[in-house]
């Protein structure tokens, strides 16, 4: 029961944070993901698992805040050095 709890919210994890639009904010929701996924495959104990799973669930709940809030802040201008040959010219 924990490991089909933990797969759906590993994807959903997973999911979400491939939704931040900034680079910097998806690569570290990414990383903390699969470390903290890591970290529960050698928790043995049912208790301490149920745990990391609650943490983990209520981290989900603030990326999905999160996401939200990046969209409504988007910045007015295009970051620089994403900007492509064509955009580079006007500034």
């Amino acid at each position: 029961k924990i490991m089909s709890r933990a797969t759906k919210l590993y994807e959903a994890s997973i999911q979400e944070a491939k939704k931040f639009a900034d680079y910097n904010f998806r690569s570290y929701f990414l990383r903390i993901t699969k470390e903290d996924f890591e970290n529960l495959k050698n928790v043995n104990d049912e208790i301490k698992a149920e745990n990391l799973l609650n943490k983990l669930e209520d981290r989900l709940t603030m990326m999905k805040r999160q996401v939200i809030i990046s969209e409504l802040y988007k910045p007015d201008k295009e970051d620089p050095l994403e900007a492509t040959s064509e955009t580079k010219e006007t500034l």
